[in-house]
């Protein structure tokens, strides 16, 4: 009778912490480096394709979405 007791405090324990754990798990980012002429070489090809960093736009052009 005890232990049908505590197996039922411990399932929602359970949940509960596997609840609070998954968003931590969601954002786990690998430890690659990004390197400066990567970043600027990104930059060059998203304005060859239309994108201006200075423009009053929230939006990507067309030609830089991903498909």
């Amino acid at each position: 009778m005890g232990d049908l007791i505590i197996l039922k405090a411990l399932i929602p324990a359970v949940v509960i912490a596997s609840t609070l754990a998954a968003p931590a798990l969601a954002f786990a980012q690998d430890d690659t480096q990004v390197t400066r002429s990567a970043v600027k070489t990104d930059l060059q090809q998203m304005e060859q394709s239309g994108y201006n960093p200075a423009a009053e736009r929230t939006t990507y052009p067309d030609q830089a979405q991903a498909g």
